[in-house]
């Protein structure tokens, strides 16, 4: 669940930096799963998200963002 935290951290991070602050996109992470027993690491982590955009070349520059970290 850590590196799931971390990898939603990157990804805003990316997104705010890397793309014009101009571009209208949402990245939503509704829902995060890891683990069925307390006190125990979880072996896989859940991530379910949704981008939003108005544009395709935006969402095509997110989606490539999101592969390449």
């Amino acid at each position: 669940l850590a590196a799931a935290v971390a990898l939603y951290g990157l990804l805003q991070t990316v997104f705010t930096r890397q793309t014009d602050p101009f571009d209208q996109k949402v990245l939503t992470i509704g829902a995060m799963e890891a683990g069925e027993r307390r006190n125990v690491v979880a072996d896989k982590a859940v991530m379910h998200a949704t981008l939003r955009t108005y544009d395709e070349a935006v969402e095509a520059r997110c989606l490539e963002l999101m592969r390449n970290h």
